[in-house]
């Protein structure tokens, strides 16, 4: 599946996509989507070494833009 399906088909359902495609907004025309996106950036991509991020993504929640990426580290 291509970034741009995915981003489509995930705007059908969801308000926000959260990737560890930290090129993603390089790669996609992210204002042509109704969804925001959150990049995760960790020194490697487990689940184990992003749980320290996910307070951040839960911060960042309420004041997110659909069409918009914002990065967390």
């Amino acid at each position: 599946m291509t970034n741009g399906v995915l981003l489509r088909q995930a705007a059908a359902g969801y308000d926000v996509l959260v990737t560890l495609d930290g090129n993603l907004s390089y790669q996609q025309k992210l204002a042509e989507h109704s969804i925001a996106v959150i990049a995760l950036r960790a020194a490697i991509n487990r689940l184990a070494d992003t749980a320290h991020l996910m307070p951040r993504v839960l911060a960042c929640l309420p004041g997110l833009v659909a069409g918009h990426v914002f990065h967390i580290e």
